[in-house]
């Protein structure tokens, strides 16, 4: 939505639209592929085969923390550097995207596939 023309007030939702702010801390370096592999792996099920079907870095929305996280992650439009892996598993063949923050290492989200 814009009130003034130029001047984009808020987006819904949009991932083709983010807005750029200033943050406290600037992200200066992210993890290498293979750290956050290996963080993934230290993470994961011991006893489980995966294969690596893909890994891309991306952008996703922050996640909000505390007790009012739901309202912020509505109103929130900070985006993060995070490495996107799509894993399969052999036994089952369900497929799984974990969403690793690229600077902390942090695993955000888990969605499975069937």
């Amino acid at each position: 939505m814009m009130i003034e023309s130029g001047n984009l007030d808020c987006s819904v939702d949009c991932m083709r639209v983010c807005r750029t702010e200033l943050r406290d801390q600037t992200i200066a370096s992210i993890l290498s592929p293979r750290t956050a592999l290996n963080l993934l792996s230290q993470a994961l099920t011991k006893g489980t085969t995966f294969e690596i079907e893909s890994m891309e870095l991306i952008y996703a929305k922050e996640p909000s923390q505390g007790e009012d996280a739901l309202l912020q992650d509505i109103l929130s439009h900070r985006h993060v550097p995070v490495w996107k892996v799509v894993l399969k598993t052999e036994s089952d063949l369900s497929r799984y995207d974990y969403y690793i923050h690229a600077a902390t290492g942090e695993i955000q989200a888990i969605q499975e596939h069937r």
